[in-house]
């Protein structure tokens, strides 16, 4: 019986293996080609499924540059009109110029076209830039009154990348891409694959405390190609004070004896292939030496290890939850994508890493059902449950809502190391689950409904990779006369086994709540 086996890691896998899997997307890297947008509008998004913010869209005839595929989504470069942010305290800002210098190592913010600043946490690129970059600002963004920047829009660098929707493009025609530039339109040319993980070394730079005095020293020197895994890049996103940009560590590993990488000044150039100029001194003699920085290459151990940080976080955080109310299902699914977009990518220590932690989630969401089949043993608390339920579909019957529960933070999704999403737990269960996501609204303050009964109504979707119902709401009611779901009086006992690989679970708690009258049911106006 699994409320008194004593698992083992075969154990949890043999559990693990008949629980149903989900179909999960690859993004993979492919030689870089020139696609036009044959939807209406297309919607550009931060990251590869719907759950990411948009950064843009994309108008009918737009040409856009792919360098990377899945089944569902296309990784292209970024809308013309998009920004990226930089926050106040992570440089200091010329009013006359209306440029800033960085003052800490950046990989800068993908822009939210929604709420700018406010809802802009993912980081837009994959390597940091340095220390002293020179930026174009194209609009500060103010605080509260009288508090001053709190950031500043700046343009996207051509590196960048966003994503958007297979079915929004196909590969275009030369004719289709002259008619798109005859308009003004800019688009680099189709490559080789792209990103590519050789990395040229990069000439010697001045320091970065002594701007410029003399050319760069000498030609390249023999240093080794960069390492498998550069952790220094990968540090989570995180919005709130001034932990929230990538860690004060060095942008990349070197030999001792290198010098930082040249600051460089990036700026909207005329077209989006090729390079940023390093910014030199004026009236200095332009020699090869000088001549523009790449950004380094987007490796794919860079992209593993900076994976493989958010779930090492979001981990932490689910499994300190207690079992009734944690997000097992949506981080299993998170964690299955992983493994499956990174194979090939991650060495066998990681990919063992990543499977341990999925065995222990799914080993606890098991549990969870176990202890639920018990609960829901004693008639009382299935009359009990059904009592809520049918206080739930009388609120459900006076208005159309796509979703009625209580409205909770996510744990997964917290806007630092992944999306921000607020989730719909049922009422009327012994165990509350999950029964969809909502995406952020400036226009409704869901922080003041946090625990309480609320019907929603808007677009409901199905994440087609991560098999999330995600809704957009378009109003959200708070629902008096619901009562929180009853818990019986006397529980059976469960024991909890030990976690797997010495790993500690936190105590098994279900919400309990005082018993309430059934009342009317009318929404808030």
């Amino acid at each position: 019986m699994l409320s008194r086996f004593d698992l083992t890691r075969a154990g949890i896998v043999a559990v693990a293996a008949g629980l149903p899997a989900f179909a999960i997307a690859q993004v993979k890297d492919v030689a870089s080609y020139q696609a036009v947008i044959v939807a209406p509008s297309a919607d550009v998004h931060s990251g590869d499924t719907s759950v990411f913010y948009r950064v843009g869209a994309l108008q009918e005839g737009a040409v856009v540059l792919v360098d990377g595929e899945s089944a569902n989504w296309s990784r292209i470069s970024y809308p013309a009109d998009s920004f990226a942010i930089v926050r106040a305290e992570d440089a200091t800002y010329d009013p006359a110029t209306k440029e800033l210098k960085l003052s800490k190592p950046s990989r800068l913010f993908a822009g939210n076209k929604t709420s700018g600043f406010a809802g802009s946490w993912k980081a837009l690129l994959p390597t940091t830039l340095p220390v002293g970059t020179s930026l174009k600002v194209l609009q500060v963004e103010e605080g509260a009154a009288g508090s001053g920047a709190v950031a500043y829009r700046v343009p996207v660098p051509a590196e960048a990348r966003a994503f958007t929707e297979s079915k929004n493009l196909r590969k275009a025609t030369p004719a289709e891409v002259s008619a798109f530039r005859a308009k003004g339109g800019t688009v680099a040319e189709a490559g080789a694959a792209s990103p590519t993980p050789t990395a040229e070394p990069v000439a010697a730079a001045p320091t970065i405390n002594t701007p410029a005095a003399s050319p760069p020293a000498s030609a390249p020197s023999s240093t080794p190609s960069t390492p498998a895994v550069d952790n220094s890049l990968v540090t989570p996103m995180n919005t709130s004070g001034t932990a929230g940009a990538p860690a004060s560590s060095s942008p990349a590993p070197t030999e001792p004896g290198t010098t930082t990488p040249a600051p460089v000044t990036i700026d909207q150039s005329t077209t989006n292939a090729g390079s940023t100029p390093a910014q030199g001194t004026p009236g200095s003699t332009p020699s090869t030496a000088s001549a523009p920085a790449p950004a380094a290459p987007v490796t794919a151990n860079m992209r593993a290890a900076a994976r493989i940080k958010e779930l090492d976080q979001a981990f932490d955080r689910v499994n300190a939850q207690p079992l009734g109310e944690a997000e097992y299902e949506t981080l299993i699914s998170e964690y299955e994508r992983t493994l499956q977009s990174l194979s090939g990518q991650i060495t066998p220590r990681q990919r063992t890493l990543l499977e341990q932690r999925l065995n222990i989630l799914k080993f606890r969401k098991d549990l969870r059902q176990q202890q639920l089949a018990l609960l829901n043993d004693s008639g009382t608390v299935q009359q009990q449950n059904q009592q809520v339920l049918q206080n739930v579909a009388q609120v459900e019957s006076t208005r159309v809502y796509s979703i009625v529960g209580q409205l909770q933070p996510s744990t997964v999704y917290n806007g630092q190391t992944l999306p921000l999403m607020y989730r719909i737990q049922s009422v009327g269960t012994s165990v509350p689950r999950t029964l969809g996501y909502i995406k952020p609204d400036p226009r409704f303050s869901f922080n003041d409904k946090l625990g309480q009964i609320v019907g929603v109504i808007g677009d409901s979707s199905m994440d087609k990779d991560l098999k999330l119902n995600v809704i957009t709401p378009v109003r959200i009611d708070l629902l008096q006369g619901v009562p929180m779901q009853p818990t019986p009086q006397q529980q059976a006992p469960v024991q909890v086994p030990s976690a797997p690989s010495g790993q500690q679970l936190p105590p098994v708690v279900i919400p309990d709540s005082p018993q309430q009258q059934q009342r009317v049911v009318e929404p808030t106006k």
